[in-house]
């Protein structure tokens, strides 16, 4: 896995990785923090991608396999490999957020693994903002080996999503 791109335009900072040859076990194909718009709409059918989301501010709408939902600052959403979901900002008042795309079976695994596989939204986890942010910046920082760093980063994402479900003193 490389950087093989850094833009930005309209508030939007995004990274594109280009996945490791041969590897199918991780690639977050890209990452980056989308500023608020008025006309931000994604649709996808059996998803490749499985994509984490966390609300910084405003508000929008999520479908999963037909169930809509309302996230809003502080909310994580996961779409899946394999959902069909749609998603889309509250014209009124826009969410900004940070997102990463990631294909591969690691995900998958770690999702199954801490219980988080049918899982789409987590509401009011304003703690996961460091979480994510400094997940893109290690990724920005890792020269020699965005690969293992990209792991690393997903792991304590996925990790520290886990505790949040977790009742108090669970192990």
């Amino acid at each position: 896995m490389s950087i093989l791109s850094i833009s930005g335009e309209n508030g939007e900072k995004t990274v594109v990785i280009r996945p490791r040859r041969g590897d199918e076990r991780l690639s977050i194909l890209s990452c980056g923090f989308t500023a608020a718009q008025d006309t931000m709409h994604i649709q996808r059918k059996n998803s490749p991608l499985c994509v984490f989301q966390y609300i910084t501010s405003g508000c929008g709408y999520v479908v999963v396999n037909g169930k809509t939902v309302r996230a809003s600052a502080g909310d994580v959403i996961i779409n899946h490999v394999g959902s069909d979901h749609e998603y889309w900002n509250d014209k009124n008042d826009p969410w900004s957020k940070i997102w990463l795309n990631v294909s591969g079976t690691l995900v998958t695994e770690l999702l199954r693994i801490y219980q988080l596989g049918e899982v789409n939204i987590i509401k009011g986890v304003p703690q996961m903002e460091q979480v994510f942010f400094s997940c893109i910046d290690t990724l920005l920082g890792a020269a020699d080996d965005v690969a293992g760093e990209a792991a690393i980063a997903l792991h304590r994402i996925v990790y520290r999503l886990n505790k949040e479900l977790l009742p108090p003193g669970a192990v």
